[in-house]
């Protein structure tokens, strides 16, 4: 356990948390818990974690705490990262029956879970403002179109990136240009290999990356996903001379857009909030935030990949984020069905060996790495 700004951080180490849930407090978590994937067949602890965790478990919030994570009947999954930031994960837990505070863990690089008791939504949006939120106090024109497709919203994202490769390559050769321009053929090479590469220094990949459910839409990429940015004046055709190939030249939203990521961004949040309903855990928001000095860029992701984008100040992005999350945490007109969601695993599900911490098979009977006994 430790102290961060006078907040209690409760930690437990990995290859503990099944047998402390299940056999020490007598937890089984659902599927919307952050537990449910650690480690939960049990295996034989190799120390006794009542003794080693005798003042946590002597903590009302930690127990408190406990309970909220591992059987939630909303939870929020943020992933925050990209830019200069290394791509790191909490997930926020909500309980009906335990009033309106929330639990929120995290996997640090230690290999411990990493738990925190906030009294309300509100009080982890503050933190999330106060750490990663833009400053900027007047509204912009963010020069994103207003509703897209989500194959379009790629294609913009890349325009921001297309720029920065072009401006670092013309800051190394001591290149000035008017407009920036790209080919075409660049622009589509550098589009395949930054999807290919999941390199987080780019807005792209960073989108994909951070956006908790992207891998679940079906994206089918076009011509007239292209023709998209020309259209709004993004892009431009142009020639650099009557014999040169066509280039497409950065338009006035595509520069603005830019320069803006160009000299300000550094990092990105993605969330995904769902929520128990009658068949399970339902999606009910998933959006992305670009933080830079100018704006607080929102992408809200609407439907069967519909993109509503805005570009917010800090007061209006906290207002947007309360009302999303306040509208999902309601604990009144939660249904609680916990029983129906603790259901067998399957045995191609990974758990962790406590002995050794390697990932085995929750069928196993004995780890095939160092041989420990599982129960």
């Amino acid at each position: 356990m430790k102290s961060r700004n006078e907040t209690v951080i409760f930690e437990v180490e990995l290859r503990d948390v099944g047998s402390l849930l299940l056999d020490v407090l007598g937890i089984e978590p659902n599927r919307g818990s952050a537990f449910y994937e650690a480690g939960l067949a049990g295996i034989e602890p190799i120390e006794d974690l009542r003794e080693k965790y005798r003042e946590l478990l002597e903590d009302e919030d930690f127990i408190k705490a406990i309970r909220i994570a591992s059987e939630p009947d909303v939870y929020a999954i943020n992933r925050i990262g990209g830019g200069c930031m290394d791509l790191n994960e909490v997930r926020l837990h909500g309980k009906a029956s335990e009033g309106k505070c929330l639990a929120a863990t995290a996997r640090a690089a230690d290999g411990t879970y990493q738990i925190q008791l906030y009294k309300d939504y509100k009080e982890y949006l503050d933190w999330w403002t106060d750490s990663f939120a833009g400053k900027s106090e007047e509204a912009v024109d963010g020069y994103i179109p207003r509703r897209l497709s989500m194959e379009q919203l790629l294609f913009v994202l890349h325009v921001i990136d297309s720029f920065r490769i072009v401006s670092y390559k013309n800051l190394l050769n001591h290149i000035y240009v008017e407009k920036a321009y790209i080919s075409y053929s660049e622009f589509a090479e550098t589009m395949a290999d930054s999807v290919r590469s999941r390199d987080i220094r780019w807005l792209l990949p960073t989108f994909m990356a951070v956006l908790p459910g992207f891998e679940k839409y079906s994206l089918k990429m076009a011509p007239e996903d292209a023709a998209f940015l020309v259209e709004q004046g993004i892009m431009e055709n142009a020639k650099l001379s009557k014999d040169d190939e066509p280039v497409m030249v950065f338009g006035e939203s595509g520069h603005r857009l830019g320069v803006e990521f160009f000299r300000f961004w550094m990092l990105s949040s993605g969330f995904e909030i769902r929520k128990l309903g009658a068949e399970g855990f339902e999606t009910k928001e998933r959006f992305f935030v670009a933080p830079t000095a100018v704006a607080n860029h929102f992408m809200d992701i609407k439907g069967k990949a519909t993109v509503e984008c805005s570009s917010y100040t800090r007061e209006q992005l906290v207002s947007k984020l309360e009302k999303l999350f306040g509208d999902s945490f309601k604990v009144e007109d939660v249904i609680r069905a916990h029983d129906t969601l603790k259901m067998p695993r399957s045995e191609t599900e990974m758990i962790y060996c406590r002995a050794c911490g390697k990932q085995i098979s929750s069928s196993s009977k004995f780890c095939k790495y160092c041989g420990a006994k599982l129960r």
